[in-house]
C-alpha cells in the first residue's frame, strides 16, 4: 500500500482587488448618440444610450469617455456656461435612480443631482439651480406639460398643462411639448398635438408654439397653425427660425414665429424632419429619420440632399460647429468638414458583431460573427480574414496558425494564421453546427449539430486533430433545446446546460448524464473542475444563478444585482486563491463575484448592446479577460491569479494526490486527485494532533482527475464543511482502493 501525506499551511489574511475594465473596440462607445454640445470650436460633448458622456477637444476629430453612468440612457446635454452643464437620463432601467447629472468643472467631472427628470422630452437650464422640464404626457396624464424646477423649494412647480380628452374612452393629452430654445428676450417651445390628430379630435392646428417672457413661470401662444406634426425647431436669432414636421416638410420664419413659409417638400408620410441646425441666413441643415440630409445654402430657396449609406435612425440629431464642420449623430457618429457635402464616419473602427471571441496569447486573437475578424494587438484593431453569407457561430484557436471556426453546415480550419482557409464537414446531412471546441490540439468537438430529418442534437468528437470525425447523439428527450457552450474540465468530462437542465458526459461526449434544474439560460455557465460550477438560470428561478461544489450534486442560489439575461459565465481564482465568477448578457450587463457569498459587482462595460461571450488567457499569475458582443464591442481586463498549470494532460497511470495550492493559504485552498480506476474515495483534514476536521470527499468515482476545495474560513467546503480553523499545520489524507 502507498501512502502519501501533504501538509496544509493556513495564514489568515484579507484584500480583495477589483478589476477595471478598458473599452478596446470599437474606438467610440457603439450605442446610440442622443445629443451633441460645442462650447467653443474645440471643446465638445456627446451623450449616448450607454450611459457614457463623450468629450472631444480637437473640434470632434477624436472623442473619449468623459465619465460613465452604467445603464442610464442620456438623451440631451445642455451647458449654461464653459463651467456648469447638465445632462438628462429620463429612460433608464427600472430601479436606476440616477436621471440628472451636472459637471461644474467644463465636464471634466459628472456627478448626479438628486432632481427628478423622469418621463422628460427636453429640458431646459435657466441657472445652475433653476431649470425647466417638458414631459411626455400623451402616456401619463397625470404628468404635466411644462414644469419649472427651483432649489430653494426643492420642488417642480406645473407651469403649463397641456390640455386632455378622451380618446376611446382614455383620458389623453393633446400631444406633447418636444423642445425648448432660449432667446435673447424669451423662451420658446414647440408643442405637437398629434395624439388629438391621430384620434380625430383636431383636423387643423396640429402644430404649435409656446412664449414666455419671465423665465418660464407663465407661457403664452405664439402661433397655432398647420395640420401637420411639428418635430424640431432652430431659431438662428430672434426673427429667423426654421422647423421640421412629418411629410418631409421644411417650413420657414422672418417674424420670431408669428408666420410661416414652407420651403421644403417630399411628402413621405412615414417621415419626419427630426433635427435642423443653421449657421447663418443661407446655411441651413436639416435630417430626417432616413438619415437624409437635406440642406440649402441659400437661405432655403434651393436644396441639395444627401443620404448616410441607408442608416435608418428615428431619431438622428444635426449640429454644425461652423459653417464648414458638422456632426449628425444617431446610431453612427459622422462628420462632414465641407459644409455638408459629404460625410465620413467619425469613427475609425469596422462595424459589425461579436458572437465569441478567442485569444491565444496577449496579442493575438480572432473573433466571430457577421464575419471572422483578426487582432494582432490585442483588439485595439481587428481586420477581417473570412467572409460568407450569414453568420458565423463558433470558433477555437489552437495556437498561432491552427483555428477553427463553424458557418452554418460547414467547418473551416486555417493553418496560416487566417490568411488561406479550407472547408469541410463532418457529415454530408448535417444542415446546421452550433459551435466547436478543442481541449489540445487533437482532441476536440463539434456541438449542437443538427442533421435532415433526425430530431436529436449531436456531436462530432476527433482525436487526431480534425482528420476524422466520430458522430454520437446527444440524450434520449423527444426534443433537445439549443445550447450555446460546451465545457472541457479534462479530456473525459464534458459540460453543456441548456433549458432541460444540466448534462454530463464522463466519456469525452459518447453519453450524458442529465440533471433537470427547473429551467437555465443556454451559454451561460462554466465548471472549474469536475466538481465547482455555476450557471445563470431563467424560467422558476428567473435572473439568478446557481452554483455547485459537487458536481451537481446540491445546487445552491445566489441573486443577481439587477434582473437581466446571461449570456456567458467564467470562474477563475484570484491571487488569494478565491472563486470568483463573471458574467455577461443583455444590454451591457456584466456582473461580477468574489466567493460565493459576496454580493455581485456591477461592472461598466459602457455600451447597452449585448454582450455574448467571455474570453480568457493565462500566464503563470496573471489573466487577460475579453468581453465582445453586439457592434465589435470589446472589452479587457488583466488581473493577478494564483498561477496556472499546463493544459497538457497526461494519460493516468496511477492515483495520485497532489499538493495543495496554494500552500500557505487564507481561507481556500485546492486540492487535486487522479483516480486510475473506479473505486470508493474517501479525502479528509486532519489537525497536527491527527483530529478529524473536515471530510471533503466520500463517494464513488469514476477514472479521471479531480480537484476539491478545503475553505478553512468558515463557509462551506466542497465536499465538506469546517468551522473557522486557526492559523496552523493540517493534513489530508486520500483513501481509495488500495490507494492511501
Amino acid at each position: 500500500m502507498k501512502t502519501t501525506l501533504f501538509f496544509l499551511y493556513i495564514v489568515l489574511y484579507t484584500g480583495l482587488i477589483y478589476s477595471q475594465w478598458e473599452l478596446r473596440y470599437p474606438d467610440i462607445p457603439p450605442d446610440f448618440i442622443n445629443d451633441i454640445v460645442f462650447l467653443d470650436e474645440q471643446n465638445g460633448f456627446a451623450v449616448n444610450n450607454g450611459g457614457s458622456v463623450l468629450k472631444t477637444a480637437d473640434g470632434g476629430l477624436s472623442w473619449i469617455i468623459a465619465s460613465q453612468f452604467q445603464r442610464d440612457i442620456f438623451t440631451k446635454i445642455k451647458f449654461i456656461n464653459e463651467r456648469n452643464g447638465f445632462a438628462i437620463s429620463p429612460h433608464s432601467f427600472i430601479g436606476d435612480s440616477i436621471s440628472f447629472i451636472k459637471t461644474t468643472n467644463g465636464g471634466n467631472d459628472w456627478h448626479s443631482v438628486d432632481i427628478y427628470m423622469g418621463i422628460a422630452l427636453d429640458f431646459l437650464p435657466l441657472s445652475g439651480d433653476e431649470f425647466l422640464k417638458s414631459n411626455q404626457v400623451s402616456v401619463a396624464f397625470l404628468d404635466y406639460s411644462i414644469e419649472r424646477y427651483n432649489k430653494s423649494s426643492g420642488n417642480w412647480i406645473i407651469v403649463y398643462d397641456i390640455p386632455h380628452f378622451y380618446c376611446i374612452d382614455v383620458w389623453s393629452a393633446y400631444g406633447d411639448i418636444l423642445q425648448f430654445q432660449r432667446l435673447s428676450n424669451k423662451i420658446i417651445a414647440l408643442g405637437s398635438s398629434f395624439v388629438a390628430r391621430n384620434c380625430g379630435e383636431i383636423t387643423d392646428s396640429v402644430s404649435f408654439i409656446l412664449e414666455s417672457y419671465d423665465e418660464g413661470y407663465n407661457w403664452d401662444t405664439l402661433w397655432c397653425a398647420l395640420p401637420y406634426a411639428s418635430s424640431s425647431i432652430y431659431f438662428l436669432n430672434d426673427s429667423i427660425g426654421w422647423m421640421g414636421f412629418e411629410y418631409d416638410k421644411i417650413y420657414k420664419t422672418t417674424d420670431g414665429g408669428l408666420t410661416w413659409v414652407e420651403k421644403y417638400s417630399e411628402s413621405l408620410p412615414e417621415l419626419s424632419i427630426k433635427s435642423i441646425f443653421a449657421t447663418n441666413e443661407n446655411n441651413i441643415y436639416t435630417i430626417n429619420q432616413q438619415s437624409k440630409v437635406v440642406y440649402s445654402n441659400d437661405g432655403g430657396n434651393t436644396w441639395q440632399s444627401i443620404v448616410l449609406n441607408n442608416i435608418y435612425d428615428d431619431s438622428p440629431k444635426i449640429y454644425f460647429l461652423n459653417q464648414s464642420r458638422g456632426f449628425i449623430a444617431g446610431s453612427d457618429f459622422w462628420i462632414t468638414n465641407d459644409g455638408g457635402n459629404s460625410w465620413n464616419r467619425v469613427s475609425n473602427s469596422l462595424k459589425g458583431k461579436f458572437y465569441k471571441v478567442d485569444f491565444i496569447d496577449e496579442l493575438n486573437g480572432m473573433g466571430v460573427g457577421d464575419k471572422v475578424y483578426k487582432t494582432n494587438d490585442g483588439g485595439y484593431n481587428w481586420y477581417p480574414v473570412k467572409e460568407s453569407s450569414g453568420d458565423f457561430t463558433g470558433l477555437d484557436m489552437i495556437d498561432s496558425s491552427l483555428a477553427w471556426v463553424v458557418h452554418r453546415d460547414s467547418l473551416y480550419k486555417t493553418t496560416d494564421a487566417g490568411l488561406s482557409w479550407s472547408g469541410s464537414s463532418p457529415h454530408a446531412n448535417i444542415e446546421y453546427m452550433r459551435g466547436i471546441a478543442f481541449f489540445s490540439q487533437n482532441l476536440g468537438i463539434i456541438y449542437d449539430a443538427h442533421e435532415e430529418m433526425i430530431d436529436t442534437a449531436l456531436s462530432y468528437v476527433t482525436t487526431d486533430g480534425g482528420n476524422t470525425w466520430e458522430r454520437y447523439p446527444i440524450g434520449n428527450l423527444p426534443f433537445l433545446t439549443s445550447y450555446f457552450k460546451m465545457k472541457f474540465t479534462d479530456p473525459y468530462h464534458l459540460w453543456f446546460v441548456n433549458q432541460q437542465g444540466v448534462w454530463l458526459s464522463r466519456d469525452t461526449a459518447k453519453t450524458w448524464e442529465y440533471t433537470d434544474i427547473n429551467g437555465t439560460v443556454s451559454g451561460a455557465f462554466d465548471f472549474a473542475d469536475s466538481l465547482y460550477g455555476w450557471f445563470a438560470t431563467s424560467g422558476g428561478l428567473q435572473d439568478k444563478y446557481k452554483f455547485t461544489e459537487d458536481g451537481g450534486l446540491n445546487w445552491q442560489v445566489v441573486n443577481k444585482p439587477y434582473s437581466n439575461q446571461s449570456f456567458d459565465l467564467v470562474i477563475y481564482k484570484n491571487e488569494t486563491g478565491q472563486n470568483c465568477v463573471l458574467s455577461v448578457g443583455v444590454e451591457g450587463s456584466s456582473f461580477s463575484y468574489i466567493g460565493e457569498t459576496s454580493p455581485g459587482i456591477v461592472n461598466d462595460t459602457y455600451t447597452q448592446n449585448n454582450l455574448y461571450n467571455i474570453a480568457t488567457y493565462a500566464t503563470n499569475h496573471t489573466l487577460d479577460l475579453w468581453i465582445a458582443g453586439d457592434n465589435l464591442t470589446l472589452l479587457h481586463s488583466k488581473i493577478f491569479i494564483t498561477g496556472i498549470q499546463s493544459s497538457d494532460i497526461e494519460p493516468i497511470l496511477s492515483y495520485q494526490l497532489l499538493q495543495n495550492y496554494p500552500n500557505p493559504f487564507n481561507t481556500i485552498t485546492s486540492i487535486s486527485y487522479q483516480m486510475l480506476q473506479t473505486g470508493l474515495v474517501t479525502l479528509k483534514v486532519y489537525d497536527i494532533l491527527g483530529k478529524e476536521v473536515a471530510t471533503l470527499v466520500n463517494e464513488q468515482k469514476n477514472q479521471g482527475r479531480y480537484s476539491v476545495n478545503f475553505s478553512a474560513g468558515g463557509g462551506s467546503a466542497r465536499g465538506g464543511d469546517a468551522s473557522r480553523l486557526a492559523s496552523g499545520v493540517y493534513i489530508y489524507q486520500i483513501r481509495v482502493n488500495d490507494y492511501v
